[in-house]
């Protein structure tokens, strides 16, 4: 069995140097085998085989490949570093299996980047994220329903909690659900399932509240736990399939949430209308159910056999996959992305959650405040998708400093507004240049570092630091409304406050001119 291993591995290598004279429509192909090459000689001879059987051009191919991995996906990188001694025995056992597996990895390299699986991962996800953003883009015109309810009007700072709680908690729980996924690969479809079944779970049970607590309960901390469990796996499926095109590929994604909030809020609207919250939540559950279950059943994730037989999570603890390695603490670009990302924290929810209210105090109709959300759902559309391509492409300092000081100027200016022009102008800048800043959370982690594995971990530390900053901005929130002004005066203190943090934000681009800023 040893023998004929070895002798795969020495037919390969003689196509590899073959093809190497091929035309360019054969580098595909070529690109596989060393792939092949590479796990052949880690997975079947383990690391004795440097000492000897290979050639001295085959090794440098080999350790090539091996160390390219960014042609590999998440799960077989994970398999390549944490190997254990008994795995390696396990695979001498079957080696037809594994022999299979290394052809089936070779194919599974023309996957990603803009092959078919890819593209339909990534419609996958994006309906996904369509149905299960629609009850918090929407959270805006509950907010004004509970207020006018008899059963919630009399805790409106707890009914503001709500949407706190709903966007908070997604962020705050990233890294531990990122550190899961990282820790049981094999799990990830099944987490999917459940993040992805407490969401409308969340939504009926909010539909039965007679009181605030439990509306911040369900619609609040249960869907906002949901929503991350679920996102989390998500996130690493789409990595699998999407490379050295990640960004475009985040791009396209992210307008998902932004579609939703373009289509769902005259939808919901009506129905708050019509039906009370009641049934409008519980058609909000069903509907979920009905488009996004059968997409979260398309999704697959991309995965050889001889990464799932190699895997060993047992050997990674959940703290190491949790907190960022200490030479990244101590990078002071690590230090200004924090900071840059806190201060915009703070600002990015205000005007999306307050739109409705900010057309209420104006005393426009009611129409005006879905108006304002999907006109901002449409101008986050087009940013996600020009920072989603841009980010591959121009350093985060740029697009980071830059967005944010335009986003300050606006929340300054529109505390002027005295009508739905003003309110549109804001909505239209905010969309653009403030919604689709988490775009820029993978490209930051990639300058900080080219681990992959240690990428996802940082970027579940930037959406934790979001998570925290969203929380406490909730309670500024609830607290700067109000004074002595009347109607849109009151929140005249709160755009304020947005405007210096955004412009907090844009000076953290000064670690531009710090060395080691990467590319």
């Amino acid at each position: 069995m040893a023998e004929r291993r070895r002798r795969l591995r020495y037919n390969i290598a003689d196509r590899v140097s073959s093809d190497a004279r091929r035309p360019a429509p054969w580098a595909k192909e070529r690109k596989a085998l060393l792939n092949i090459m590479a796990h052949t000689t880690e997975l079947v001879d383990g690391p004795s085989c440097w000492a000897g059987g290979i050639d001295t051009d085959m090794r440098d191919s080999v350790k090539l490949s091996t160390l390219g991995e960014a042609t590999l996906d998440p799960e077989e990188s994970i398999a390549l570093r944490r190997r254990s001694t008994d795995s390696l025995s396990d695979v001498g056992d079957d080696g037809d299996s594994a022999l299979s597996a290394l052809s089936a990895l070779g194919q599974s390299d023309t996957m990603v980047d803009g092959g078919r699986e890819a593209w339909r991962a990534l419609f996958a996800a994006w309906l996904i994220d369509f149905m299960t953003s629609g009850a918090w883009v929407t959270f805006g015109l509950f907010q004004v329903h509970y207020l006018t309810n008899p059963l919630f009007e009399k805790e409106p700072k707890g009914i503001a909690t709500i949407g706190t709680f709903l966007s908070g908690i997604s962020w705050l729980a990233t890294p531990l659900t990122n550190a899961l996924v990282l820790r049981y690969t094999s799990q990830r479809k099944q987490m999917l399932w459940t993040g992805w079944l407490m969401c409308p779970l969340g939504l009926v049970a909010a539909s039965f509240a007679t009181h605030v607590w439990q509306l911040q309960l369900f619609q609040g901390i249960v869907y906002g736990a949901a929503w991350v469990i679920y996102w989390s796996p998500l996130l690493v499926m789409v990595n699998e399939y999407w490379i050295h095109r990640r960004g475009l590929a985040y791009g396209i994604w992210f307008t998902a949430s932004n579609a939703s909030g373009l289509v769902m809020p005259f939808i919901v609207q009506k129905l708050l209308d019509r039906y009370h919250f009641r049934i409008t939540l519980r058609l909000l559950a069903l509907a979920s159910i009905l488009i996004a279950g059968p997409a979260v059943a398309l999704l697959q994730p991309r995965r050889s056999q001889m990464a799932s037989m190699h895997s060993a999570p047992k050997l990674t603890s959940l703290s190491s996959l949790i907190i960022p390695a200490r030479h990244i603490f101590t990078n002071i670009h690590f230090a200004a992305f924090s900071a840059a990302s806190i201060l915009q924290s703070l600002a990015i929810i205000v005007p999306l959650l307050f739109l409705p209210s900010f057309a209420a105090s104006m005393s426009l109709p009611a129409a005006a405040a879905s108006q304002l959300l999907a006109l901002s759902s449409i101008a986050t559309i087009g940013g996600q998708m020009v920072f989603g391509r841009f980010s591959d492409t121009l350093h985060p300092y740029v697009l980071s400093s830059s967005t944010t000081f335009i986003c300050g100027i606006a929340a300054f200016a529109a505390r002027g507004a005295t009508g739905f022009m003003g309110l549109a102008v804001l909505a239209t800048i905010w969309g653009i240049f403030a919604a689709p800043y988490d775009v820029l959370f993978t490209r930051m982690c990639a300058v900080l570092t080219p681990d992959s594995d240690e990428a996802l971990v940082l970027y579940g530390y930037l959406s934790l630091e979001r998570g925290l900053a969203v929380l406490a901005q909730g309670w500024i929130g609830a607290n700067m409304v109000g004074g002595e002004e009347e109607g849109f005066g009151r929140y005249r203190r709160l755009l304020g406050f947005c405007g210096m943090c955004m412009l907090g934000s844009s000076l953290c681009g000064v670690g531009w001119f710090w060395p080691g800023r990467g590319k």
